[in-house]
């Protein structure tokens, strides 16, 4: 681990201009046990083969990540909170060929990914099965030759997918749970 947040709690942090590489994770954000680290920046970052992700959130208090303009380049996932907690959200990044998912969920909250770019990667987004609510935002993403289905949510949303352009391999675009609230506008898809 590059960067690992300790057990006291922290906010109003910031991280930028900053090279993550050949790790197994960037950013380990909120001890397990301990604190959360919240109202945190991340902006213009670059994280390159970091094996279990990029950005990982680890607390039911870390929240508030705000993800712009950076890239993640061969990563197990970009951002996730699937080995642990919090939520985030990620706008004009740049993630290419993520061998798991670009972002992924396992506990809930408000995510919003706005006006990103991702191409080759396994899948753009993965929600693990959850009963409980997720609210997220996918809106004005170019989303480009996944390897399985781009968008997978298998807890309830809701889902606001918004004039995205997704060109997916495979036969779906976006697979849901059956009864999550979806609504879908001004979206582009090749399948």
């Amino acid at each position: 681990t590059a960067v690992a947040h300790g057990k006291n709690f922290a906010t109003y942090n910031e991280f930028s201009d900053m090279v993550f590489r050949d790790v197994g994770f960037g950013i380990e954000a909120g001890a397990k046990g301990g604190g959360g680290i919240a109202e945190t920046v991340v902006m213009r970052c670059r994280f390159l083969r970091c094996a279990k992700a990029g950005i990982s959130l680890q607390n039911f208090n870390t929240l508030d990540w705000f993800i712009w303009y950076s890239t993640f380049e061969d990563c197990g996932e970009g951002v996730t909170n699937i080995y642990g907690a919090g939520n985030f959200y990620v706008y004009h990044s740049l993630f290419l060929r993520s061998k798991h998912a670009d972002t992924s969920i396992g506990n809930t909250g408000y995510f919003s990914l706005r006006d990103n770019t991702s191409v080759g990667s396994r899948a753009f987004f993965v929600a693990s099965s959850m009963s409980a609510c997720s609210m997220l935002t996918i809106q004005r993403n170019t989303i480009l030759d996944t390897i399985d289905t781009p968008i997978q949510l298998a807890n309830f949303g809701p889902l606001l997918l918004l004039d995205n352009v997704i060109k997916a391999r495979t036969e779906v675009a976006v697979q849901i749970r059956y009864l999550t609230g979806l609504v879908s506008m001004g979206n582009t898809f090749t399948v």
